[in-house]
């Protein structure tokens, strides 16, 4: 599977301060040929505080249910000031609409006060940061 770097590698905050490789996380997570979306929520400091896997989310507009429930969770949680969203596909690439999901999906999180650090679309052939496709500066 090919990965497309960027300048800034995805990591977070180890529970010791340690870089944690989001990358790797996912990677430990997922079950080839099944779709689903994960999303990494994470205090101030980019620590993770919770991980939630969602089967099943083969269709790229899924991650927008996903983010409903995401969005109810966070009501009332002043501590978790950001968030990591992966949607593994069993599909060949990302779409085109999905440069409009980003930008929804961000707008969405930030009226909550909630940092959308990035959006990956992991496909059967690549990994994309959709904040660099989309050309947007790095949050990480």
């Amino acid at each position: 599977m090919s990965q497309r770097h960027d300048p800034t590698p995805p990591t977070l905050r180890g529970p010791f301060g340690e870089p944690l490789d989001v990358s790797e996380m996912v990677a430990n997570m997922v079950v080839p040929g099944e779709a689903a979306t994960i999303v990494i929520t994470c205090d101030d400091d980019r620590t993770p505080r919770h991980v939630v896997m969602v089967t099943g989310t083969a269709g790229p507009a899924d991650i927008h249910e996903v983010a409903d429930v995401i969005e109810r969770s966070l009501v009332d949680r002043p501590e978790l000031a950001a968030l990591v969203m992966v949607s593994v596909r069993t599909t060949d690439d990302h779409q085109a609409e999905d440069f409009d999901r980003l930008l929804d999906l961000t707008s969405r999180f930030d009226e909550l006060g909630v940092e959308l650090l990035d959006w990956w679309v992991w496909t059967t052939s690549t990994r994309v940061s959709m904040r660099s496709a989309a050309g947007l500066p790095n949050r990480w």
